[in-house]
């Protein structure tokens, strides 16, 4: 029985002098490999395609890398813009704060005229003169560190008044402005008459108020 080794060297030897002599046997081993293999003009359509596809990628990329340039320098034209716009931001709130501090002057002596009307109606006192009071507590006694112990008006006529001003009174705030007319008692050796006017007032700080003498004008309690 013949092997595999000898049939194929068999064929070896054969192959070619069989194509060169039978014409029908050759041209039945051509259509067999034309069968399995691609023909050149196939093989070249093939190159072809894959020649156009990578062209075709290559365009699509640089079409994408302009894409992303432009998107690129939308995005920095977008925050230049946001930038300068947050400059011009910056300079209308340092203008607003500028004429906001000049204004605070001028608030303040309208505030300490009020204070003068509310207090000269609450007291039956005239009081010609109205200052702000300001101590320096050097030994921290008030509030534990060196500070300086400020009120929102002092009033003098037959009493002297102490005043705090406040939008809403809280028991804390109460507290504070108890240390705060201890010492200033102390400091300037004088009976002082603390008065607290705010728009609204805890009911537990409207209780402490009664309890430590501090006179209260509101107009609601919360």
């Amino acid at each position: 029985m013949m092997n595999k080794t000898t049939f194929l060297q068999m064929i070896k030897e054969n192959l070619p002098r069989l194509l060169r002599e039978d014409e029908h046997f050759r041209y039945e081993i051509k259509g067999l490999l034309a069968e399995t293999f691609s023909s050149k003009d196939e093989l070249q359509a093939v190159l072809e395609e894959i020649r156009t596809s990578r062209e075709d990628t290559n365009r699509r990329f640089e079409e994408t890398n302009q894409q992303i340039a432009a998107l690129r320098e939308d995005t920095n034209r977008r925050f230049e813009e946001v930038n300068r716009r947050f400059d011009r931001l910056d300079e209308y709130t340092l203008r607003i704060h500028r004429e906001l501090t000049a204004l605070s002057g001028r608030l303040g002596r309208g505030l300490e005229e009020v204070i003068r009307q509310i207090l000269q109606e609450f007291s039956g006192q005239r009081f010609t003169e109205i200052k702000r009071l300001v101590l320096e507590d050097e030994q921290g006694e008030v509030f534990g560190a060196p500070t300086q112990i400020e009120f929102d008006a002092y009033l003098e006529d037959t009493d002297t008044f102490v005043v705090e001003v406040k939008s809403h009174a809280r028991t804390d705030d109460i507290f504070n402005l108890k240390r705060k007319v201890e010492y200033a008692r102390t400091k300037l050796q004088k009976a002082l008459i603390p008065v607290l006017i705010c728009a609204s007032i805890d009911q537990r700080a409207k209780r402490l108020c009664d309890e430590s003498g501090i006179r209260v004008i509101f107009r609601s309690i919360l």
